[in-house]
């Protein structure tokens, strides 16, 4: 079985993939389908993208994400826009769908990161085999999760947030800093900065830890009108070994 951490970057996709036997490799990716093509035996798949998208009101899933996350980390969850919005053509476009249908603009941050969850909705759309494998997760989450449920105490983009954020990682899987040093010497910063790597990384151990024994954030979660589930995946507490 094999467990895959993706998350967005400004060279493409990152991806970290996990054996049971706890081997690993990384890469970097144009597409989110060349990921899915490049690791065949791949059962559970974990993205840090939005999946299933709000028609009239935010996702559950955020509300309750930030609330687990606290105050201090709740940021990291951004709003997730409509599917007309992900699909404008301009940013104004999007701000104004948004607003028709969740009474909100679109922030630029999240314009910025559009056109992944196009691609990722797109994907999805078009090859319904990959729903249920393919599942959108959120780094801060998982590591909270492994954590025990407490809170992260430092900014993932700071000294000390790396440090925090590596060392919950090295705790569950020993190779967790040669992961992180090799990616760091592989790949240029210009296409992968250093929270790409942890964020990937915290994916795939997540579900590595439990061995895809994941759960939904909320537990029964909503769908959206094309029948996406609006979750976040994590791993079960009492799985993680």
């Amino acid at each position: 079985m094999r467990y895959v951490g993706i998350d967005g970057c400004r060279g493409g996709w990152f991806a970290v993939t996990m054996g049971d036997d706890g081997s690993w490799k990384t890469g970097l990716f144009t597409g989110l389908a060349d990921v899915l093509a490049s690791f065949p035996g791949a059962r559970h798949v974990l993205v840090d993208i939005p999946i299933g998208l709000p028609a009239h009101a935010p996702r559950e899933c955020d509300v309750e994400a930030r609330r687990l996350l606290g105050q201090k980390r709740a940021s990291s969850v951004f709003p997730v826009p409509c599917r007309k919005a992900v699909y404008a053509r301009t940013y104004e476009q999007a701000c104004a769908l948004n607003r028709r249908a969740l009474d909100v603009k679109v922030s630029r941050q999240t314009w910025a990161i559009c056109p992944r969850i196009a691609e990722t909705d797109t994907l999805l759309q078009s090859s319904p085999h990959l729903r249920g494998m393919v599942r959108e997760s959120h780094p801060e989450l998982c590591l909270w999760a492994l954590l025990g449920g407490r809170p992260l105490r430092f900014p993932k983009k700071t000294a000390q947030g790396r440090l925090e954020r590596m060392s919950i990682l090295e705790t569950v899987f020993d190779d967790a800093v040669r992961v992180y040093e090799q990616s760091l010497e592989g790949y240029a910063r210009s296409a992968v900065a250093r929270d790409d790597v942890i964020d990937a990384l915290a994916l795939a151990v997540a579900s590595w830890s439990c061995r895809g024994q994941l759960r939904s954030i909320p537990e029964d979660p909503e769908r959206d009108e094309t029948g996406l589930p609006m979750e976040m995946a994590v791993p079960q507490r009492e799985h993680i070994s």
